[in-house]
């Protein structure tokens, strides 16, 4: 489910910042940056791909923790936390 605009830098730095989950658990990620388009870092489903389904089959994640993900200025992604919800 896409959102209606992207969200501003101080939003997904409000995100980030709310993200309760313990630092060191496994999340993956684009290896571009946020100004690139790649600001969320997802929960794995497993098989290395996004819970939420984002990407094609050529897209490419990497693998850090939600620390490493803050540090390079990325915020959680809103729909595996939803996902995660239910």
């Amino acid at each position: 489910m896409p959102a209606e605009r992207p969200f501003s830098r101080e939003e997904r730095d409000e995100l980030a910042e709310n993200d309760s989950r313990d630092k060191s658990r496994k999340v993956i990620t684009t290896p571009t940056s946020a100004s690139d388009g790649g600001y969320a870092y997802h929960d794995p489903d497993g098989e290395d791909h996004p819970r939420c389904n984002t990407g094609g089959p050529d897209t490419e994640f990497v693998e850090m923790t939600v620390d490493e993900a803050k540090r390079r200025n990325k915020s959680p992604c809103g729909f595996c936390d939803r996902l995660s919800d239910s």
